[in-house]
């Protein structure tokens, strides 16, 4: 059974950042009253630029346009861990930058546990998030005898986090993160959660306290890494309040970021204030994701936050930050004009074409990709093959020339297909003038291959896609946020199909290039002579052979062959059973003295140089071929044009003159015999 299949091509968002001069993001945008939250001193449209990476936390919109415009980080509710992420790296370590974000923590007298703000090399989790972690440090107890590199090891990775706790957890035996701290009742501190010496242990509870500057020596590491400013009262006093970043870089590959906290209260604003002084030793030690793996040169900028049986909300909104170039991209799979989902069927032989559409918006400082041009990774599903211009699938190795549409010009990109089969590296795409904004088209075919599956199979197809500028790299989604492409493969039970059958004009052959008919004498006398019961070549000559290449009038063709697409393989046989030879006009069989039963004449299938068959005009059934399971397709002449096939008449005591005819009935078996 042949299999037709569709890809849909699902459309993904991406977004990189480029940071050019500080712009702020406080456009002409509506606040969302629904949201519960008062509006913040100031805030813009941030949509595309940041995702929730955890259940608990979502974007709050623009009831005008849907944009984001505001990041709900946590609830006010108990026992919540959330964190939002930007979708790019964005906090640029090679250029100058600002950045004033404001936040809300309710309005109550008791509150927990905080948040924070955290530049990072990827967006990443603590393996476990305790509530007084804050989602970033570590876990807050390890067995007895742990270490604290064992702590850091479960903590966010390769990160700095700028925090603000509201909920002291440690006052006494066993005692817990603050345990040591001079932290009052809030604070505003900051810290590498990654690193050992940002932890200290107690004895002999085993709990985990952070380690600040101002703490004391430790046994296990001379000094903490941690910075911690109390605050005078808490955040959650109804009031949006302020964490302006400024870096500025030096000529050394490091710089220093000034962190600078506002908190809004009835009466003067309560400050506090870290500059922080990174050498590019320093970005290697905290952000390299390896000793030996080079230091990222722009971070991701995330916020998380956690709740206790103590709460509050964690919401934040972005002032002012560098101008961003936009790059938000789709990717569909297409049957045809048919959008392939989570619940379309495809078959084995489906044509199917990946449409890939990016939007591209420059910042007015710079073209994108700034630093040469893109490049795109673009995965199919592994039951897909890539399909080149002449139809047939692509092979690693192979390059795939692929037009891309900006608008209404048309330039040359190139595709090459990957070692192992299942991608193409899109090169050679255009650079986008600063300022201006694009949209980049191209498309790519496939075609659903043979695979085997027995039974109906969900797929998703992961990862779909990703674009490369300027260094960085962002995964391609589908318009629903999803990182995956989904279908169902029907499963591919295949055919055993007897596809061709050939006819037969039997004559002798007669020198070296002719060929006659027989003489009755001959056939009295039988053909070959002597009569031989095996075909073999050194006889051949003397048999009555199609080998002229003569066709009845009602030909069937000229050639025999079994084709196979079952999965499982599991062996056919073939038989042939043919008609006593009779006069056209039905008066006589071929036979001794007009026997009715036949059986005078020998038909012999060949494949050129040995006899495959020999099948008696009896009507009895004999077997041509026995395909043993494991094996597939069979065919005899397709090489040659058509069947060698060889007549012979064992002697008979009559004959008479006149064109004689037999019919052949093919059986095709499913399984060997």
């Amino acid at each position: 059974m042949k299999k037709r299949c569709y890809l849909l091509a699902c459309l993904a968002m991406l977004l990189c950042t480029l940071l050019a001069p500080v712009t702020s993001v406080g456009a002409a945008v509506t606040w969302p009253t629904t949201s519960g939250y008062p509006a913040p001193p100031s805030f813009g449209d941030v949509d595309g630029l940041f995702s929730p990476t955890m259940g608990d936390s979502s974007l709050l919109t623009d009831p005008t346009n849907g944009h984001a415009v505001g990041l709900e980080i946590n609830k006010d509710q108990a026992n919540r861990s959330g964190a939002i992420w930007s979708k790019a790296p964005m906090f640029d370590l090679d250029k100058d930058s600002s950045y004033t974000m404001y936040f809300y923590m309710g309005n109550k007298p008791k509150s927990g546990e905080g948040m924070a703000f955290v530049l990072a090399a990827k967006p990443a989790a603590p393996t476990k998030v305790d509530t007084g972690s804050l989602g970033v440090w570590g876990v807050d107890h390890l067995p007895p005898n742990s270490k604290p590199q064992e702590v850091a090891d479960t903590a966010l990775p390769n990160s700095f986090a700028m925090v603000v706790d509201t909920q002291k957890n440690g006052t006494g035996d066993p005692g817990g993160y603050e345990q040591l701290s001079d932290f009052k009742s809030y604070y505003f501190g900051t810290g590498y959660p990654g690193q050992a010496n940002m932890y200290r242990i107690d004895y002999p509870y085993w709990m985990t306290w952070l380690y600040f500057k101002i703490d004391n020596p430790s046994e296990q590491y001379r000094f903490g890494l941690g910075t911690q400013k109390n605050l005078y009262e808490t955040p959650a006093n109804g009031k949006w309040h302020k964490l302006q970043l400024d870096w500025k870089k030096d000529n050394f590959g490091g710089g220093t970021l000034t962190a600078k906290m506002t908190i809004t209260r009835t009466k003067d604003p309560d400050y506090a204030t870290e500059v922080i002084k990174w050498t590019k030793n320093d970005i290697q030690k905290y952000f390299s994701q390896g000793s030996t793996d080079p230091a990222p040169r722009k971070l991701y900028l995330g916020f998380t936050g956690t709740t206790s049986n103590v709460f509050e909300p964690h919401v934040v909104a972005i002032g002012a930050m560098p101008e961003a170039a936009t790059v938000n991209g789709t990717v569909a799979l297409m049957r045809g004009a048919e959008t392939v989902e989570a619940t379309t069927h495809l078959k084995v032989d489906d044509v199917l074409h990946y449409d890939y559409t990016v939007n591209v918006k420059a910042t007015s400082q710079a073209t994108w990709p700034e630093s040469g041009t893109a490049t795109m990774n673009v995965p199919k599903g592994k039951h897909f093959d890539y399909l080149k211009a002449d139809g047939t699938p692509a092979k690693p190795g192979d390059t795939l020339p692929i037009k891309v549409t900006i608008g209404n010009s048309d330039y040359q990109a190139q595709g090459k297909v990957q070692p192992d089969g299942n991608q193409i590296a899109v090169t050679n795409m255009p650079q986008i003038p600063k300022g201006e904004t694009a949209t980049v088209k191209f498309s790519l075919p496939a075609k659903v291959k043979h695979h085997g599956l027995l039974e109906t199979t969900p797929v998703q197809d992961k990862p779909i896609g990703t674009i490369t500028g300027d260094g960085q790299t962002y995964d391609l989604k589908t318009p629903a946020g999803k990182d995956f492409l989904a279908y169902i493969l029907d499963p591919e039970t295949g055919e055993l199909v007897l596809e061709k059958v050939p006819s037969f004009v039997f004559e002798l052959k007669n020198g070296q290039t002719g060929y006659r008919n027989p003489t009755v004498m001959e056939m009295v006398k039988g053909l070959p002579t002597p009569t031989a019961t095996n075909w073999d070549q050194a006889n051949a000559d003397q048999w009555l052979t199609n080998q002229q290449g003569r066709e009845p009038t009602n030909s069937t063709g000229k050639v025999l062959s079994v084709k196979d697409t079952r999965p499982t393989k599991q062996g056919w046989h073939l038989t042939m059973q043919l008609s006593p030879f009779t006069l056209t006009d039905n008066s006589y069989v071929l036979g001794d003295n007009g026997n009715k039963l036949g059986g005078k004449a020998r038909l012999v299938l060949t494949d050129q140089t040995t006899q495959i068959a020999a099948i008696k005009d009896n009507n009895n059934a004999t077997p041509v071929k026995n395909m043993a399971a494991g094996g597939t397709d069979w065919s005899l002449g397709t090489q040659t044009g058509n069947v060698a096939a060889y007549l012979g008449i064992e002697p008979t005591a009559t004959a008479k003159a006149g064109q004689y005819q037999a019919t052949a009935t093919w059986l095709l078996t499913n399984a060997p015999k």
